[in-house]
């Protein structure tokens, strides 16, 4: 009997541990402009041996149904978790070990647009008249944010294109292709 109990205690404390994790990733990934959530679901797909479903996600979550339903959906359009082959008519999912591809999607995604509608903003500002825009800007001022703003897009574009960055070794240290299989 002190035997079984030994094991809860450690399952209990392994289990603590494996939480913390998922909950860093989640705090980790709200710091970049998603939803917790998002990051503590991406985890355990990750970490989950085999494609999971969203029961498996609401179980061990202890979140509702309809949120990890959402969550799934964002996640998938940025391409973050991919659906694997359904299972007894369930969805499945399984994380997208391609970190380039993943990064690059979300920046076309998110950032990209940002940038695009601020650059919008200056735009319609700059033809606005001087004595309009004051006492909150001048046209100086907004002509110079356009140009840093026109000068991060340029920069956002290059790092999405740029051939030069190796994500390799990255990529391979999150693949489940390199050994992690079966671990």
């Amino acid at each position: 009997m002190e035997l079984a109990i030994t094991h809860t205690k450690k399952d209990f404390k392994l289990k603590h541990q494996v939480f913390d994790l998922v909950d860093g990733v989640g705090t980790f990934i709200e710091y970049w402009g998603f939803k917790k959530i998002h990051g503590r679901i991406w985890a355990l797909i990750f970490l989950a041996e085999r494609p999971v479903d969203a029961s498996y996600l609401v179980k061990h979550l202890g979140v509702s149904k309809a949120l990890v339903s959402m969550s799934i959906k964002d996640l998938l359009d940025y391409n973050v978790i991919q659906e694997a082959p359904k299972q007894d008519g369930k969805a499945h999912y399984l994380s997208n070990t391609d970190l380039a591809k993943v990064i690059s999607d979300v920046l076309v995604a998110r950032e990209a647009k940002m940038i695009l509608n601020i650059k919008s903003s200056c735009q319609l500002l700059s033809r606005m008249e001087t004595q309009d825009l004051q006492p909150l800007a001048t046209k100086k001022r907004i002509t110079k944010l356009g140009q840093m703003v026109s000068t991060a897009d340029k920069a956002l574009a290059a790092l999405i294109t740029l051939k030069q960055i190796n994500f390799k070794n990255l990529s391979q240290s999150m693949s489940l292709k390199n050994g992690l299989k079966g671990s």
